[in-house]
């Protein structure tokens, strides 16, 4: 039976040769035994590059595209680039790219049915392209420039799948000298960044799978081992900094929410690696195994909106780049069901088939994020804190991001949404983003990037899994010498979203405003807007000028209802006009042009405890909205910088956001520290969720309900039932907490 590398077309004279050859590398590289096992790895990970049942389209693609590299790539003697639009001068993305299309030829080269397959003037330019890096570029002798991920991450992982993809026309002598260009740059003896910090949470399990995938080429069973090692700090659960918190927020670069980012690509290849290494001497333990499931479901599926995107409030400075388009978790979830506990992989492969959630209320403390699901839409909100950064603007990337974490909503509708797909960042106003109350200003790019606040109380809580309360104490920044403030709920109830502000201060020469709704309407639209029972044509242009008003409708979107009436409302059909080159100068300078009916509260120029209420009423036709205002299921109880809370009787539910140290009360609810407090009352009892938002209390709120139990049904760890009657009084441990939600519920007395 002929080898692998005899299977390449050699003649019958050089086969004993080559055999031979092999046999003496084998036995010279270090820690070769089990090479057998190590050949098994490598055809899986060569099966997980090429795919399988690959459809005629999928085929002619894939030559299409290794043949547009091949024909542009420049092979003359004297070259000083593999391709013209890719130089080396000081560029570390042109080092990636050019990994990226020599990739692109090898996958052709390697995938059985491809019209390149196994073709060797193929072969001799993708393995003439790999020695001419390794010589010139990505040497052993070279030293970094430009950004550390192209040469620790982004080239490698290319550089090893080439080499992969390769392999059987690669000589021994090409795999060791590629073994050790990567080992300059992923050196196995200490994995850190530049300035000698250790790697974090996506960038080490990055570094990791090209040390892996490395030694698998090389069958070195020592490095083998020290990744299988140094992988482990991944699994482990963090309450500050960098990686995946149980609560499922994912933080990287010290302050940033990056679930749909550095935190998908750590569950992807975290979960590539464990299937890889499945049933060899270096397998992933069943206790992490498990870690990644619940990174899976805690982490990743609740900001997949019905499988059409991730949720760009988790995704960083990524926004800038292009639209996620879901494909990528999807994927994600395949590989995790392959080795997750049975009855998890069939939610994953059921989740996989109809990529939804539940109805339900999802908190993450640990990065500032909410999530609610309803039956018929979902509300994110992005938060920040003295814990988590307003935007990250790195890398000239995300320019204009400057108010997407001051409170910034998302509101999602039906099957599908295309909200926040196609060009909506580089259209859309960044001054007036859904939620968020902003000084109108004029900023530069990237102005105060990465910044944390001074406010702690941000964050909130939930009751029986179902509605929620957040709130957010507003800080901005100093920008030009004036300072924002302010106060800002909200309450995620089962039709309907109230939002309250309170106590905005600004000594800005600018407006201040708050923006209910930024809506991209289309390119031709059609969508008629409604105030006041007056209906409006969307005529770009149109402006309303500060309107009183009771209820506004957005055909096809939501209703909006102002309790108790707003003298201070604008509406507009605007045109948006940007290209991604504007947030990102990485990208096309190619303008794109959307439509926008936009909603906003003015509180003009250095506004005093300014304040706004009103009601997201998703999904509602504008004759719904008109009744829904003409009978609104919700109360605002309070809005004021001390306290805001809201109720909706149907449901029996009261929320409030306690902004103070000392008693305070709202409804049946009294405290008697800052906290985030939602009871629910049915006709058999209460229950009661409570958190402390500032994460800084290291003692107990007390909490006392204006409510009489008969005894409690179910009491978390931390809460203590002080009394039943004639009030419930509860006294909560939030010590260590970290804002999660302490729970409690009762029975009526009979």
């Amino acid at each position: 039976m002929l080898t692998e590398r005899q299977s390449t077309g050699l003649g019958r004279g050089c086969m004993v040769a080559v055999a031979m050859a092999v046999f003496l590398w084998q036995a010279m590289v270090p820690g070769s035994a089990g090479a057998d096992q190590f050949d098994d790895l490598r055809h899986y990970w060569l099966k997980q590059l090429v795919g399988a049942n690959l459809n005629p389209s999928s085929l002619k693609g894939r030559a299409s595209a290794a043949n547009s590299c091949w024909k542009s790539m420049d092979a003359s003697a004297s070259r000083t680039c593999l391709w013209k639009d890719l130089p080396f001068n000081k560029s570390s993305p042109s080092i990636t790219a050019s990994f990226s299309r020599l990739k692109v030829m090898a996958l052709a080269w390697a995938t059985p049915g491809c019209s390149l397959y196994r073709d060797p003037k193929l072969a001799a330019a993708v393995n003439g392209g790999l020695d001419w890096m390794t010589a010139n570029v990505y040497t052993t002798t070279a030293f970094k420039y430009g950004n550390w991920w192209d040469w620790e991450i982004g080239a490698p992982h290319l550089f090893n799948d080439a080499q992969v993809l390769m392999y059987p026309s690669l000589t021994p002598n090409q795999i060791n000298n590629y073994a050790a260009a990567v080992d300059r740059y992923c050196p196995p003896s200490k994995i850190t960044l530049n300035g000698g910090k250790f790697m974090t949470g996506a960038n080490l399990s990055g570094e990791i799978k090209a040390i892996l995938v490395r030694a698998i080429l090389q069958k070195n069973s020592e490095k083998m081992a020290y990744g299988q090692t140094n992988l482990s700090p991944v699994f482990n659960y963090v309450n500050s900094g960098d990686g995946f918190y149980r609560d499922g927020s994912f933080i990287q670069h010290n302050t940033v929410p990056y679930n749909g980012g550095y935190g998908a690509s750590a569950v992807g290849e975290v979960a590539e690696l464990v299937n890889l290494l499945n049933g060899s001497k270096w397998a992933i333990s069943e206790t992490n195994k498990v870690v990644v499931c619940e990174w899976m479901s805690k982490a990743l599926q609740p900001f997949v909106y019905n499988g059409s995107a991730m949720m760009d409030m988790v995704r960083g400075r990524t926004i800038s780049r292009q639209p996620d388009n879901g494909v990528g978790h999807i994927n994600t979830a395949k590989q995790v069901a392959r080795f997750a506990p049975p009855a998890t992989a069939v939610a994953l492969n059921k989740w996989v088939a109809s990529p939804t959630m539940p109805a339900g209320q999802y908190h993450f403390p640990g990065m500032d994020r909410v999530v609610a699901w309803r039956k018929n839409f979902c509300f994110g909100l992005s938060m920040s804190s003295t814990r988590i950064a307003n935007y990250e603007g790195i890398n000239n990337e995300n320019l204009h991001g400057w108010f997407t974490g001051d409170g910034m909503t998302y509101l999602y509708l039906g099957e599908t949404e295309t909200q926040f797909n196609g060009d909506f960042w580089p259209t859309v106003d960044p001054y007036h983003l859904p939620g968020t109350t902003a000084d109108t200003t004029p900023r530069g790019d990237a102005s105060g990037q990465r910044t944390t606040t001074s406010q702690k109380w941000v964050g909130g809580a939930q009751v029986a899994g179902r509605y929620g309360v957040a709130g957010m104490s507003l800080s901005v920044p100093n920008f030009k010498g004036s300072m924002l403030t302010g106060r800002k709920s909200w309450f995620m109830f089962d039709n309907e979203v109230v939002c309250l502000g309170a106590g905005i201060t600004a000594g800005s020469s600018n407006e201040i405003h708050t923006t209910v709704e930024n809506r991209r309407v289309g390119t031709s639209p059609t969508k008629k807007f409604i105030l006041n029972g007056r209906t409006y044509p969307p005529r770009i242009g149109w402006t309303s000028g500060k309107t009183p008003a009771i209820w506004c409708a957005l055909d096809g979107t939501a209703g909006y209802y102002f309790p108790g009436g707003a003298n201070n409302v604008q509406a507009a059909f605007v045109s948006g006009s940007g290209a991604w080159g504007d947030i990102n100068k990485g990208k096309s300078k190619t303008v794109h042009t959307n439509n926008y009916l936009k909603l906003w509260f003015n509180h003009g120029i250095a506004p005093t405890n300014a304040a706004y209420a009103y009601v997201i009423l998703p999904d509602m036709s504008p004759a719904q909205t008109r009744n829904y205002a003409a009978n609104p299921d919700i109360q605002v109880i309070q809005n004021t910088a001390a306290v805001q809370a809201a109720g909706q009787a149907s449901l029996g539910l009261v929320a409030a956001n306690f902004w103070t140290a000392g008693t305070n009360s709202a409804g049946l609810v009294t405290v008697d520290s800052q906290a985030s407090v939602i009871t629910m009352e049915t006709r058999t009892g209460i229950a009661v969720g409570v958190s402390d938002p500032t994460q800084a209390n290291n003692g107990s709120i007390t909490v006392t309900l204006n409510r009489a139990a008969r005894s409690a049904a179910s009491v978390d760890p931390g809460v203590t039932v002080v009394q039943l009657a004639p009030k419930i009084v509860l006294s909560v441990n939030v010590k260590g907490s970290l804002g999660r939600t302490f729970r409690a519920s009762f029975f009526r007395p009979l």
